[in-house]
């Protein structure tokens, strides 16, 4: 007795779908029942043809075995099809004179995956000596099994758009939306309701966008720009539906719109006299809840006045101070200064405008009246000094408005002491006189500014001594008389 190490494939069953083959022996490729002794064969309801066959069964034992000895074979079945079998069972016959100890359990093996390889190890023992066999048999139910693809599409829509915007800018808003899911969800569309105040640059108030077909993590994204009618806060939200009726909304994102608001005060002098400077103030200040940028402030310069100076780089331009004071934050303001100059009378205007990015402009105006002062210089001259008794004294009183406004009604009187009495006088206007010691002229009607009058008077000396002449004039500024003397020495 001997235990040969060579094990080989004995036995190859077939099994076509639907019929069960017992194997009542072993043949060489495929032989008849009677058992046999073979190095390898194979054995199918349609000869060796695998093409024909669902379950392909190979079996591998020893040559030869030991009488009492206990042995091992294998059993090993593979589905050749391309779909499940169901209720697939092996069963394993001993022959007489062999006994099968274990492995039988395995033999119940259900159902078999596709192309599946089950490789079932069994455990017998000779009996007695001779050539016995073991025999396999071999049932399935086949599977008719479809295959489909389930899928579970999912919508997600965002909707992003800036914390904060210009009332005077479009508001870009994007949304995107995304299958989140498995599979194709069909015929998407998304839809933007705007709040109340909130529309499209041509007036729309709400939004319907076509995504079409999302295949599984798709995505397609939609930009509107937005216009805001007034400041405020704007919440803004999207939804999508697809045709199988799913659906999603995004989370509501908030913009706050806002704005620089200007204003702007212009002050100034009442009055102003001609050649006198005057100073001007301009206050500008941004009441809004956002930053003027581009901030820039001119103010005019007023008729009959001329640009002297101004603060903070304010400069001329054509008829106007300009400061250029770029941003202006919200809640700030700037006081900006300038002076004038009085050229000529009247009533001159100043214009103050404020304007800014975003910002209506700002106006404000003040209005100052330029008025001209007379200023009357009073001379007197004596032509003749020292003068005999007996002799004649010209006198020339002179009047002049070195002011910048005309003087009216201005009167002009002469008195002489007791040396000199009154003979004659010429002049813009007439002389009267009641005695010999003065002569008063008729009122000057009006005197323009820069003019001058001049009066002749000539006296007679009558008594030597150190002579006073005394010339006094008033006129409508000049409520208090102004009065000038002249000295002449009479020998």
């Amino acid at each position: 007795m001997f235990h040969s190490k060579k094990f080989m494939s004995v036995l190859v069953l077939l099994l076509v779908v639907g019929t069960a083959f017992v194997m009542s022996g072993c043949a060489t490729c495929c032989g008849g029942p009677a058992p046999v002794k073979a190095s390898k064969c194979a054995f199918g309801v349609q000869g060796c043809d695998k093409g024909n066959s669902a379950i392909w069964i190979e079996k591998s034992m020893p040559e030869q075995v030991v009488v009492g000895k206990p042995f091992e074979y294998t059993i090993q079945v593979t589905n050749l099809r391309s779909c499940a079998l169901e209720d697939v069972a092996i069963s394993e016959r001993a022959s007489e004179g062999l006994t099968i100890q274990s492995g039988e359990a395995e033999l119940k093996i259900g159902t078999m995956k596709p192309h599946e390889v089950r490789q079932i190890k069994m455990t017998a023992v000779a009996n007695a000596g001779g050539t016995p066999s073991t025999c396999t048999k071999a049932d399935y139910k086949p599977v008719l099994c479809c295959g489909l693809e389930a899928i579970s599409p999912s919508l997600k829509v965002v909707l992003e758009a800036p914390s904060q915007a210009l009332l005077c800018d479009l508001i870009p808003v994007k949304v995107t939306v995304t299958n989140t899911g498995t599979g194709n969800a069909q015929n998407v569309k998304v839809t933007q309701a705007l709040p109340q105040g909130l529309t499209t640059h041509d007036g729309k108030t709400s939004l319907v966008m076509d995504a079409g077909t999302l295949a599984g993590g798709a995505s397609k994204s939609y930009t509107v720009n937005l216009k805001a009618a007034q400041s405020g806060d704007y919440s803004n939200s999207a939804s999508a539906a697809a045709a199988s009726g799913i659906t999603a909304a995004s989370g509501a994102v908030t913009t706050s719109v806002v704005q620089p608001v200007l204003k702007v005060g212009v002050s100034g002098p009442g009055k102003i006299f001609v050649t006198k400077n005057a100073d001007f103030k301009v206050d500008v200040q941004n009441t809004g809840n956002a930053d003027s940028a581009n901030t820039t402030v001119m103010a005019t310069i007023p008729a009959g006045m001329r640009f002297v100076g101004a603060s903070n780089g304010g400069a001329v331009s054509g008829n106007s101070v300009v400061w250029n004071i770029g941003t202006l934050p919200a809640g700030k303001g700037a006081t900006l200064d300038m002076t004038f100059n009085a050229v000529s009378g009247g009533t001159g205007e100043s214009i103050a405008r404020a304007t800014g990015t975003c910002c209506q402009e700002a106006n404000a105006a003040v209005k100052s009246d330029v008025e001209g002062i007379p200023a009357i210089l009073l001379e007197v001259v004596d032509t003749e000094d020292p003068i005999q008794v007996g002799a004649a004294e010209k006198y020339y009183i002179t009047v002049t408005n070195q002011g910048s406004a005309p003087d009216n009604n201005i009167v002009v009187k002469v008195n002489f002491e007791d040396n000199l009495d009154y003979v004659s006088s010429s002049g813009p206007t007439q002389g009267q006189s009641g005695d010999v010691k003065s002569v008063a002229f008729a009122p000057l009607a009006t005197l323009g500014a820069g003019q001058r009058a001049t009066w002749e008077v000539t006296a007679k000396a009558v008594k030597e001594g150190d002579h006073r002449t005394t010339v006094v004039m008033t006129s409508d500024v000049i409520s208090r008389p102004v009065q000038e003397t002249e000295a002449t020495r009479i020998y």
